[in-house]
């Protein structure tokens, strides 16, 4: 009887090779952005039980791995990705203990201690919701805020920066917006997302650092985790300060979500300064919208291994904005000047008069006029007020629309390449349109 051979299929690499083709020069991760399980199992009595199996399985995508207790009875599953993970011990002899929803987070090592009850094996000892609360392995300080309170904390836009200063030790003054933590400069401050440098100071030259060339978007974000005092090797020697976001990862179901987000001037008052000076209220309007998606892609020889997370949001912003300029008044412009003498006495002389008397030329140069006729002719487009020099010159004030649109996408996939081996790749983009603003309120400037 003729036999066919069912051919993996290979369009899981096809996608991947393409991505890989498509994107520019991969930047290598220079901050550890792994976490880790360890634990000690011991019986009812506290004594250590060597030869125990342990099997770790990620809840997000199944993938499991194995292991069994040493001498001292611990295990270690290190290099794991953020997520929730079930730990399973068993051992003949003992009841078999199950730890579901055991939590990881980045850069953090989530400690166990199991004990195991005497009975039947296939008799089971569950323990539910198991998260890092007390550092053990390591002296790092630091604080994680994970996409739960990411979500519900009040945030004035979508990115997710400003949640980098709910740390103690952080020092932001009223009067700027530069941060600080436990009194270090600015340039100590190391920004990354999944590990990649993010901050636009790459020198460390001074000032402040605490910006992100990538806005880390609240839609494309799982953690963020502010570690300050008590670096080690894995810091990367980057900085005394590690801001870390890391980015969501696709599981093994499909799940997606999307938002619209909308700032309209129709629900907020004219400006005190606007009402003072007689200019209609600002047109303000934001439109942010956007989605993400992620999960398996299409099964084959990658099955159950390779995972996908795209994000992708826009700001959509229509706006108008005060714009100013200083120009001569009229008085100046026909050669007057006016000006003050140290005991404060207004004098006033004609500069084309004196050009005259002393062999000059007593007109306007044609250039300038010319200009100046331009700037007569916005006038009417705008507001007159005072300027710094009321003497000689006076402020041109109008509101100018102006539009303004930034795209940005987040990509993500994560292939576990054998039970010991895993390979993670992110893109993150940041794109800004501005449309422009004129000079003058005129149309053909």
């Amino acid at each position: 009887m003729p036999t066919s051979i069912r051919r993996p299929s290979s369009l899981p690499l096809v996608i991947l090779l393409v991505a890989l083709l498509t994107t520019p020069p991969p930047a290598l991760a220079q901050i550890r952005i792994a976490g880790a399980i360890a634990g000690t199992v011991t019986d009812s009595s506290d004594a250590v039980v060597p030869g125990a199996a342990v099997q770790m399985v990620d809840e997000l995508t199944a993938i499991g791995k194995d292991t069994v207790t040493n001498a001292s009875g611990g295990f270690v599953f290190p290099d794991l990705s953020f997520g929730s993970y079930r730990v399973t011990v068993t051992l003949e002899g003992f009841h078999t203990a199950v730890y579901e929803h055991v939590k990881v987070e980045s850069s953090r090592t989530t400690d166990l201690r199991i004990k195991l009850q005497v009975g039947a094996l296939d008799e089971k000892v569950q323990v539910q919701g198991v998260t890092p609360v007390l550092e053990m392995t390591s002296n790092v300080v630091s604080t994680t805020v994970n996409n739960k309170a990411l979500q519900e904390l009040p945030l004035n836009g979508r990115s997710t920066f400003a949640f980098a200063r709910l740390m103690l030790g952080t020092q932001t003054p009223s009067n700027s917006g530069d941060t600080h933590y436990n009194g270090m400069p600015g340039g100590t401050i190391n920004g990354t997302i999944d590990g990649i440098n993010n901050a636009s100071n790459g020198f460390k030259s001074g000032g402040t650092s605490f910006f992100a060339t990538v806005p880390p978007r609240l839609g494309a974000m799982e953690e963020v985790t502010i570690e300050t005092a008590g670096l080690g090797a894995d810091a990367g020697a980057e900085g005394a300060v590690n801001l870390k976001f890391i980015t969501k990862r696709g599981t093994n179901q499909y799940h997606g979500s999307g938002f619209e987000q909308l700032l309209h001037d129709g629900l907020i008052a004219n400006s005190y300064f606007n009402d003072a000076r007689g200019l209609p209220k600002a047109r303000l309007r934001q439109h942010d919208f956007g989605g993400n998606l992620g999960g398996p892609l299409p099964p084959g020889n990658l099955k159950d291994k390779l995972f996908f997370f795209i994000n992708y949001e826009t700001a959509y912003i229509p706006r108008t904005q005060n714009r100013s300029n200083t120009m001569l008044t009229a008085e100046a412009q026909q050669g007057i000047f006016r000006y003050q003498t140290a005991t404060g006495e207004i004098r006033t002389a004609n500069l084309l008069q004196i050009a005259a008397q002393n062999g000059f030329q007593s007109t306007v140069d044609p250039t300038i006029a010319s200009l100046l006729a331009k700037q007569n002719q916005a006038i009417p487009n705008g507001t007159l007020a005072s300027s710094n020099d009321p003497l000689r010159t006076t402020s041109l004030v109008w509101l100018e629309p102006n539009k303004l649109i930034q795209p940005y996408p987040t990509t993500r996939l994560d292939l576990q390449v054998t039970p010991r081996l895993a390979w993670t790749a992110s893109w993150n983009l940041y794109g800004s349109k501005d449309y422009g603003r004129r000079q003058w309120p005129l149309p053909d400037v």
